[in-house]
């Protein structure tokens, strides 16, 4: 059974407000086994904030054909943070779209919390679409524009497979994650395309066995896992089949100092980077002056932290836009243990120079086929 928006009174038009109208057909699609939810092609639906609900009949799914536009920010709460669209507490859920969600980012952007912590005109923007324990979910074809804030996050959900979506923000829009997964478990994310703001993907406390693969990322802050440092437990990562194209970061871990947790079993293999800032980089005292008080610079080193074992780096190429192509800055109390490098080529952008190698309190293995040098 198929519930198509149109038939509960949504024109479609871009201008009239669509919500109550899909609030509507979601009630009576959730109520059906076999139901399909119809965002139909050809039509631009305004929507305001909304929560789409469970638990449902059995094999429910949405289709967006067309496209769902978020209305300005001067029309949202100046208190409320919650995602714009959220798909919560379902099971079996099915999502297919060849239409897009539009976020209109850029009414929030200027006024976004992360770059400008403490002003009077600081507005906490909304995730676009979060999918929040749902369980066997696939999602397929999804494309996301402009968001406001992270673009698509998987919040306490298992069994996920999402593949072929399509990401896109400007490189400077503020902490426009693409793809954020936080305590989840068996996700599978591939074939995707992301340009934003932040973090192409970002994998955080809770999350285990995490497998993403045939991704291009650029511009943005690469695949990270964190940041991380309030007990949070994150194991079983593995990335591969990555093109980093401009990225401020390449692979990267990171941790908050003075924080606790731990990181392990993590690959990275068979990634490509073209003119990265930081190609490979673990960070144990890592701080975003926007969110935390840093503290003294010095010592950053010398404190706890999150420990980190087991990471393996293996077929990394390409080039550097810093002379520093790998980073391991771990904690002398906690380390990073089990590194392991293997077939890792990476030269500086200009010229084609060598790039050098940094390490602190990281010990592991290195293969023959290391460029830069290892400083493990």
């Amino acid at each position: 059974t198929t519930f198509n928006l149109q038939d509960y009174g949504a024109k479609g038009d871009g201008v009239t407000d669509d919500t109550q109208a899909l609030e509507r057909a979601w009630q009576d699609a959730c109520k059906s086994p076999d139901a399909t939810l119809l965002i139909p092609g050809g039509k631009t639906f305004l929507i305001a904030q909304v929560s789409l609900q469970g638990p449902c009949k059995p094999n429910t799914k949405i289709r967006i054909e067309g496209n769902i536009h978020a209305p300005d920010a001067s029309s949202w709460s100046n208190s409320n943070s919650a995602p714009w669209i959220q798909i919560k507490n379902l099971e079996g859920l099915k999502v297919e779209a060849t239409g897009t969600l539009d976020g209109n980012g850029a009414s929030w952007w200027s006024r976004a919390c992360k770059p400008t912590a403490g002003s009077t005109s600081c507005r906490k923007a909304p995730t676009s679409i979060e999918f929040n324990t749902v369980k066997n979910l696939r999602v397929n074809g999804l494309e996301v524009v402009n968001s406001p804030r992270m673009h698509v996050n998987f919040n306490g959900c298992q069994h996920v497979a999402a593949q072929w979506l399509r990401i896109n923000s400007p490189g400077n829009s503020p902490n426009t994650d693409g793809i954020h997964i936080t305590n989840s478990q068996d996700v599978v994310i591939k074939y995707v395309m992301v340009a934003a703001g932040d973090d192409c993907v970002s994998i955080v406390g809770g999350s285990s066995n995490i497998d993403v693969s045939s991704i291009v990322c650029g511009p943005g802050h690469g695949i990270s896992i964190g940041s991380l440092g309030g007990g949070d437990v994150v194991s079983g990562v593995r990335v591969r089949n990555a093109n980093l194209i401009g990225t401020t970061n390449g692979v990267r871990i990171k941790s908050y100092k003075n924080g606790h947790g731990t990181v392990s079993d993590v690959s990275f293999e068979d990634v490509r980077m073209d003119e990265v800032a930081n190609p490979i980089i673990i960070d144990q005292a890592y701080c975003d002056a926007h969110e935390h008080d840093c503290g003294a610079e010095a010592a950053a080193e010398e404190v706890s932290g999150v420990s980190i074992s087991g990471v393996r780096y293996k077929n990394i190429s390409g080039t550097s836009k810093t002379k520093t192509a790998i980073t391991l800055r771990c904690s002398q109390v906690v380390g990073c243990d089990g590194i392991e490098l293997d077939n890792v080529e990476i030269t500086q952008a200009i010229n084609g120079a060598n790039a050098d190698a940094r390490c602190s309190n990281a010990y592991g293995v290195a293969g023959k086929n290391v460029f830069p040098e290892s400083c493990l």
